[in-house]
C-alpha cells in the first residue's frame, strides 16, 4: 500500500505524532511523510490511504490543513481509506480537530479505517504528555487492522 501522512504542526508535537505513525506503518508499506504546505492533491491522488492531522486550532483544524482539505474536493477519493489525528491539550474543553478532520474526510468521501486519535500535550506549546508516542504507534496498527478488516468483509 502507498500511504501518506500529511501533518500541520505549530510546535513540534504534532510532527512528532505523525513521524511515530509514518515510522509505524512504514515497516510493511510505502510511506510518504508531508507537511501540510508541501502536500498537493497529486499526493492524494497518488496514494491508497491518507492519514491527516494538526494540532487543534480554536477547536478546529489549523487554517492550513482546512485549505488542504478543500483542494482535495475534486481529487478521485472514493475507495481510499483515510484516518484523522491531533495534538490537544488533555482538556475537556479543548475540542478536537481530529473529529472534524474525520467528518470532513468522509464528505470527500474517504472511508474512515479507525476511529480519529487524539494525542495530548501539557501546556500550549507542549510538550507531549507521557505514553503519547506509544498511543500513536497503536494508532497505526490500528489504521491498518482498520483496513484489513474492511478489506476481508
Amino acid at each position: 500500500m502507498n500511504i501518506l501522512v500529511v501533518y500541520d504542526t505549530k510546535h513540534g508535537n504534532t510532527q512528532k505524532i505523525a513521524e511515530e505513525i509514518a515510522s509505524a506503518l512504514g515497516t510493511e508499506h510505502e510511506v510518504h511523510l508531508k507537511n501540510v504546505a508541501a502536500a498537493a492533491p497529486q499526493d492524494v491522488a497518488d496514494a491508497d490511504v491518507l492519514v491527516l492531522g494538526c494540532p487543534t486550532h480554536a477547536w478546529s483544524p489549523t487554517p492550513k490543513t482546512k485549505h488542504f482539505l478543500k483542494s482535495l474536493r475534486s481529487t478521485p477519493n472514493e475507495g481510499k481509506h483515510a484516518a484523522a489525528f491531533d495534538t490537544k491539550l488533555s482538556s475537556r474543553f479543548a475540542g478536537s480537530a481530529a473529529k472534524k478532520l474525520e467528518k470532513s474526510l468522509a464528505k470527500l468521501g474517504f472511508r474512515i479505517a479507525v476511529p480519529h486519535f487524539s494525542a495530548t500535550v501539557r501546556g500550549m506549546e507542549g510538550p507531549l504528555n507521557d505514553g503519547q508516542v506509544e498511543k500513536a504507534r497503536e494508532f497505526a496498527a490500528a489504521i491498518l487492522g482498520g483496513i484489513s478488516a474492511r478489506q476481508k468483509g
